[in-house]
Order: structure tokens, then C-alpha cells, then sequence
């Protein structure tokens, strides 16, 4: 004899494995809800927040509700809370200088120098270096504080950049062109031994006046003017009112 069983195929997404589907509802199992069980339900988080429906644990604690301390029995407890904190059950997260299951094992740095006094041992011959310091061993200057000198430059000491031709300031970031007198107070620098000039005066180093004799001298209805990125060769830069190459017309 052959026995006919009847599923509840009714339930939306079938309550996605994550509920029991009861006369074409779904029953969420705990942690969850919606008509198809598929949103994370926070609940409490007695030792944590909710993010996205679920629970982030504060470190040592865990289960849905992160109400469960975590236990290290079997890694020792992390040998002592100087080595390493319990963030989940049998699993350490081990401060730096100890590795290991149980953070048990004392890291050693022989082989770079021991960081060189600038810097701790993390792991077997891994530095974490100081600020200001950098490489392997701990060496090498960062100069972090100056942003690596801009990539313009060498860090010869502690936040010390030595430029190159071309760049200044403590970090490397300006444009010089002192070479160029400074643009004669006449423009400004916006790139290595590169002037921009302002309106009436233009050449290397923005010390020639502009009159615009070709252009009929703007009819006095403008300003003589460069073009952008050629300090050669000038234009018109028409007051208001007045429009054209040679501001002739109103």
C-alpha cells in the first residue's frame, strides 16, 4: 500500500531554511523574521551592536544575542592577559610580540636586529615599526608625518625630506621656481621652474609687460593677457560690457 504525503508548498521562499512553513505562514526560527525568515533579527546584543539584523559581539562574547562568554579552557586562556584575549571560544587573539594557539610563544626578531630599538617584534623576524621609521629592520626613516615626502623627495632623518630639484617646503609638496625669480612677484608657481603669469605680464619669469600693440592695445576696454599655458603669446581679456579680440564691441 502506497501513502500519499502532502507538503505545505504555500510558504514565500519557503521560509528560505531558516523557519518551519505552518499553513502557508512561515515560523521564523530565532534570529530571524519577514514573511520568509530571510531578515536577521538583532534582538538584545547584550554585548554588542546590531548591524544589518545581526549581532557584532564585543570581543569575548558570542552567540546570537552575544550573551555567551567565550572560554579559552583549551588554549590555556590565552596563557595571560599580557599574551592574548579569548575572542571567541578556543581561538586567542594574541597581542603583539606573542604568537601561537594559547599566545604562549614569544616572538623573536634575531634576524632583523631585533627592530633595532625602533619598533616591536610582532612575529618571527616581522617588525612593526615605530612612527618614523620604516624597512625591515627598522632602519630606514618614514618621514609619514611629511606624506613620504610627496614622492618628491628622500627622507634623510627623522621628518627630514631632502627635495628634489625642482620641489620645496618641510614636505616636498610646493613647486619651486626660485631659478625663475620667483615668478617676480608677477604670477605664481604651479609646477617645477614653471610660471604662470598674471594678467599683463608674461616670459620664463614674468617680468615682461604686455601691451597688446597687435591687438590695438584691447582699445583700452581690456587687460593685455597671456594664453593659458603659453606665456608667449597674449590676448584680449575684455572688462565688462565689452567682447571680441580686441574688445572693440560693446
Amino acid at each position: 500500500m502506497m501513502i500519499a504525503i502532502q507538503y505545505d508548498t504555500g510558504c514565500p521562499g519557503q521560509c528560505n531554511g531558516k523557519g518551519r512553513c505552518v499553513n502557508s505562514t512561515c515560523q521564523c526560527n530565532d534570529g530571524w523574521t519577514g514573511t520568509d525568515c530571510s531578515i536577521g533579527s538583532c534582538g538584545a546584543c547584550v554585548n554588542g551592536v546590531c548591524d544589518s539584523g545581526f549581532c557584532v559581539c564585543t570581543v569575548g562574547w558570542e552567540g546570537t544575542a552575544c550573551d555567551q562568554k567565550a572560554t579559552c579552557l583549551y588554549v590555556n586562556n590565552c596563557t595571560d592577559e599580557d599574551h592574548g584575549v579569548c575572542y571567541k571560544t578556543n581561538r586567542c587573539r594574541c597581542l603583539p610580540g606573542f604568537v601561537g594557539s594559547d599566545c604562549s610563544i614569544v616572538a623573536t626578531c634575531f634576524n632583523v636586529s631585533d627592530c633595532s630599538g625602533h619598533g616591536v617584534c610582532v612575529d618571527f623576524d616581522v617588525c612593526k615599526c615605530d612612527s618614523g621609521w620604516a624597512g625591515p629592520n627598522c632602519t630606514e626613516f618614514s618621514c609619514e608625518r611629511l606624506a613620504a615626502c610627496s614622492g618628491h623627495g628622500q627622507c634623510k632623518g627623522y621628518d627630514v625630506c631632502s627635495c628634489d630639484n625642482g620641489w620645496q617646503g618641510d614636505s616636498c609638496a610646493l613647486p619651486d621656481c626660485s631659478s625663475n625669480n620667483d615668478c617676480s612677484l608677477h604670477g605664481v608657481c604651479t609646477s617645477p621652474h614653471t610660471c604662470t603669469c598674471y594678467d599683463g605680464y608674461h616670459g620664463e619669469n614674468c617680468t615682461a609687460m604686455k601691451n597688446c600693440t597687435s591687438l590695438n592695445g584691447c582699445n583700452n576696454h581690456g587687460v593685455c593677457a597671456a594664453f593659458e599655458g603659453n606665456n608667449t603669446a597674449v590676448m584680449c581679456r575684455c572688462f565688462e560690457g565689452y567682447r571680441g579680440d580686441t574688445c572693440d564691441t560693446v
